[in-house]
């Protein structure tokens, strides 16, 4: 799920996107299970492992990503600080002067 964040997020794809893409695999799995031949205990048993692994790999994506947009962040911060610094500086007194 780690790689799987760090790929769709440099993709440019959203987190709701990719819940979206979560939500549609798992109610196809659903169906799938719903309309096995196996008993229902059975079928109750799948559909709750079906939850488990899908809420983990939910959780699991959603921290990754959520991880990978703070790391960007953090970046685009620190690169706007050293334009304002760089800008800045370059002001002479010719520049000051005109204020």
């Amino acid at each position: 799920m780690t790689e799987l964040a760090d790929v769709r997020h440099n993709e440019g794809y959203s987190l709701a996107e990719v819940q979206q893409a979560f939500d549609a695999i798992e109610k196809e799995l659903w169906q799938t299970v719903c309309g096995s031949a196996y008993e229902p205990r059975q079928v109750i048993d799948m559909l709750w492992e079906l939850h488990r692994l899908m809420t983990t790999m939910r959780n699991q994506f959603a921290v990754s990503y959520a991880a990978k947009q703070v790391d960007v962040q953090k970046r685009m911060a620190r690169l706007k600080e050293r334009f304002f610094i760089y800008r800045h500086d370059r002001r002479g007194p010719e520049s000051e002067a005109d204020n």
